[in-house]
């Protein structure tokens, strides 16, 4: 065997080992029935990101505005919920606009209830508590009595936050502050996240 044939299948095997070991870093963790259709990154679900207009309803999606009036901020506010051959999506809020006292068509603040939408990690809306903290072994999950929110964050993602439901909540709360510090044992271990909000 020559020294030119030798170096080639060398390099032939290098090439194939370093395919492999790429395939094998960027592969998300698997869950079981869980298949997405888009990805959610820190400033988008799908086609819908912030800061952009929001699209209008065509074949794929259909918006619903929906009036509301909230605890806090300007009434009514205006919310955008999305769907897909009748199943709700997510919920958009739109930007308000202090001068004209309006709500602008631009998204502010997206909340995904979809399955189908999750970050490249396969986390998202339906993932367990114990799927997010093998994926995001860095993490923090608190209570905020702003919003009535239990919430799970993961410092890589620093404009998502994975909320809870308040029925998967065993522990005790007396919030003293905006933000109440929890763990993971103050939640039921079938515990799942409800949804992503991205902002």
């Amino acid at each position: 065997m020559t020294i030119d044939r030798l170096i080639l299948i060398l390099a032939t095997i290098t090439a194939f080992t370093a395919c492999g070991q790429s395939e094998t870093n960027e592969k998300p963790a698997q869950q079981k029935g869980a298949s997405a259709d888009y990805v959610l990154t820190d400033s988008s679900a799908g086609p819908f990101v912030i800061g952009n207009v929001l699209p209008d309803s065509n074949s794929t999606f259909t918006l619903r505005k929906v009036q509301r009036r909230g605890l806090e901020g300007p009434p009514p506010q205006t919310v955008y919920h999305i769907s897909k051959n009748g199943t709700e999506l997510m919920a958009i809020i739109p930007q308000y606009d202090g001068e004209t006292q309006t709500y602008t068509n631009r998204i502010v603040e997206i909340i995904v209830s979809s399955k189908r939408y999750r970050t490249k990690a396969n986390i998202g809306s339906g993932s367990t508590i114990e799927a997010f903290t093998a994926a995001y072994p860095e993490y923090e999950v608190w209570y905020t009595y702003v919003s009535d929110r239990f919430i799970l964050e993961a410092p890589r993602h620093e404009n998502m936050q994975f909320l809870l439901r308040a029925e998967d909540f065993t522990g005790t709360l007396n919030p003293k502050n905006e933000i109440t510090p929890l763990t993971l044992n103050d939640f039921r271990d079938s515990a799942t996240i409800r949804a992503v909000r991205i902002y």
